[in-house]
């Protein structure tokens, strides 16, 4: 009875995390020597919670400003070096 536990809550696993991400944990709970439904459920969440969508930068858009040219900047790059020693 318990078996079929098991592979119920895998089956649970696999609606809710990819293949890749749930055979990973079972990988780390094997090399560990273990094989609690338990642990694989830790170690897929904890995989799925580290991972962080990439998001692309931008470079031009109409509300970035170039900095080129600005005042600003270098009033800031010398306040900057002023502090630090530098010229």
């Amino acid at each position: 009875m318990e078996a079929v536990r098991a592979v119920v809550g895998l089956n649970r696993l696999a609606k809710k995390y990819s293949a890749d991400a749930l055979d990973s944990a079972c990988e780390t709970a094997l090399a560990h020597g273990t094989h609690y439904l338990r642990t694989i459920r830790q170690l897929v969440k904890r995989a799925a919670g580290q991972q962080q969508q990439q998001i692309d930068f931008i470079e031009h858009h109409p509300i970035i400003c170039p900095l080129s040219g600005d005042r600003s900047l270098h009033k800031f790059e010398r306040n900057v070096n002023h502090e630090h020693g530098s010229s």
